[in-house]
């Protein structure tokens, strides 16, 4: 501990400790807040309790996964976002963590067995329906009456399909229509 005597950080004392010095940001656009965040946070949490709530074992798990703040993450990444859209991504968002959370409080084998027609259906834009015995189906987070966000599309058939957006190989650059001075290559705009 440093004597009273000096400050506790000199230039000595930080030349022994490696250090380093970040750039000025200034071109970095002003902090965005969004005026209705509090609101939005609210209505999104009641949507994780009404459909999500066969994802738990009970309210307390579910409760602890709201804590998270899972919805408070999209909210301050997109804060100039209509209304309606942020809504979406938040639950979206939500219901991706909540599936993760069913599969890391599992066993691995159980998780596997279990969730493999969940996935299924979600990657194929089915709705889904998980109901513990006695209670009655809650709407899913895929249902169009729930969210209006479309279904996903199929990916295309071929896996080199990806290279058509980020490599080329054809004389033209498909982006910017100029020669391509070596193919295959990035395209950098």
């Amino acid at each position: 501990m440093p004597s009273t005597a000096q400050p506790p950080h000199t230039p000595t004392d930080l030349a022994r400790h490696p250090h380093f010095t970040l750039p000025d940001f200034g071109y970095l656009p002003p902090a965005v807040y969004r005026s209705d965040i509090d609101a939005i946070e609210h209505d999104c949490r009641a949507w994780i309790r009404h459909h999500l709530g066969d994802a738990y074992p009970d309210g307390a798990s579910q409760e602890r996964f709201i804590e998270h703040d899972t919805t408070l993450w999209k909210l301050l990444a997109y804060p100039t976002a209509r209304h309606d859209r942020i809504t979406e991504m938040c639950n979206w968002n939500d219901f991706l963590f909540s599936l993760d959370d069913a599969h890391v409080y599992a066993s691995a084998e159980g998780a596997r067995n279990e969730h493999f027609d969940l996935y299924t259906r979600v990657v194929n834009g089915e709705g889904i329906t998980r109901t513990k015995s006695g209670s009655p189906p809650r709407a899913s987070p895929t249902d169009s009456s729930t969210l209006s966000i479309p279904s996903p599309t199929a990916p295309a058939p071929s896996t080199a399909s990806w290279k058509t957006t980020a490599w080329h190989s054809r004389a033209t650059c498909p982006i910017r229509a100029t020669p391509c001075a070596v193919t295959p290559r990035p395209c950098r705009l």
